[in-house]
C-alpha cells in the first residue's frame, strides 16, 4: 500500500524542524515545512510512504 502524502502538525517550528530533519535522515525523502502561523503551528508534509515508513513516520512523530 502507498500513501501519497501526510501531514503532521506541531505547536512550534523547532519541533517541526527537528522532525523533518529526522525524517530526511531515516528515509532520504523529501517534506515540505508549511508557513508559521501566529501561534507558532508548523505543518511537516511527507510524501510516498509504504508501509514501513508509515510506521517510522509514527514514531518519529511521538519522539518530537
Amino acid at each position: 500500500m502507498k500513501i501519497k502524502s501526510a501531514n503532521i502538525t506541531y505547536d512550534s517550528r523547532k519541533r517541526a524542524k527537528l522532525f523533518a530533519s529526522a525524517w530526511a535522515l531515516a528515509t532520504c525523502k523529501g517534506h515540505d515545512l508549511s508557513k508559521t502561523q501566529s501561534d507558532g503551528e508548523t505543518t511537516v508534509t511527507v510524501y510516498d510512504l509504504n508501509q514501513s515508513q508509515l510506521g517510522m513516520l509514527n514514531q518519529l512523530a511521538e519522539k518530537y
